[in-house]
């Protein structure tokens, strides 16, 4: 589960240097948890991922996130 995939980054935070679009995706499922964890913290990150149906967050707070 990604909460971003490749069609993200285009305009300001295009990523020059990507080759192709599946070494990003490879890239996004290999960091995204540990960005989010050092962003969010642990237990914020862990309340979120719990609270996702499918990748979808269902509590407004988390939406809102």
């Amino acid at each position: 589960m990604s909460f971003i995939d490749t069609t993200y980054f285009t305009g300001d935070v295009f990523i020059q240097n990507a080759s192709n679009e599946s070494q990003l995706s490879d890239a996004i499922t290999l960091y995204e948890e540990e960005i989010l964890i050092k962003l969010l913290g642990y237990s914020l990150y862990k309340l979120l991922i719990d609270d996702c149906d499918n990748g979808i967050p269902q509590t407004q707070k988390y939406k809102d996130l």
